[in-house]
């Protein structure tokens, strides 16, 4: 795939972000750079299928909503259920997940999806001021 200037500058925001980005807040942040040509909403939008599509990118789902991630590296989310923060997880743990499947159940692994929902520490800390609960 052609490493065009557009994509370039959304692979820039994806790797300096510390937090994922839904396509429109990428759109917003791209163009943020008054001396660069604007980048039109649809064309991020192409762009960042494309770049998902070529495994350049991951995508994680909150609802139908589409979030990014520049990093590639093998890791897990963990979606808060209140705030809807994702939070990146690496566990060791399941390194050899993919090697198991494909021996015990004789099939081809393509690529896989691990996502954790629950409550995030900051929103757990803000339920116990609200609750007058201290946590142990």
């Amino acid at each position: 795939m052609r490493q065009t200037s557009q994509r370039t500058r959304i692979k820039k925001v994806l790797a300096e972000a510390n937090k994922h980005y839904n396509a429109d807040d990428i759109f917003e942040l791209v163009n943020q750079d008054q001396n660069l040509k604007a980048i039109s909403k649809a064309t991020v939008y192409r762009a960042l299928n494309s770049m998902y599509e070529q495994k350049e990118i991951l995508k994680i789902m909150k609802g139908n909503v589409a979030y990014f991630d520049g990093n590639i590296s093998k890791h897990y989310h963990f979606i808060c259920e209140k705030c809807h923060e994702i939070i990146d997880v690496n566990y060791p743990g399941l390194d050899d997940f993919e090697d198991f499947i494909q021996s015990n159940y004789n099939v081809k692994v393509s690529g896989y999806e691990i996502n954790v929902t629950g409550i995030c520490e900051k929103c757990l800390r803000e339920g116990e001021k609200s609750n007058g609960i201290k946590r142990k």
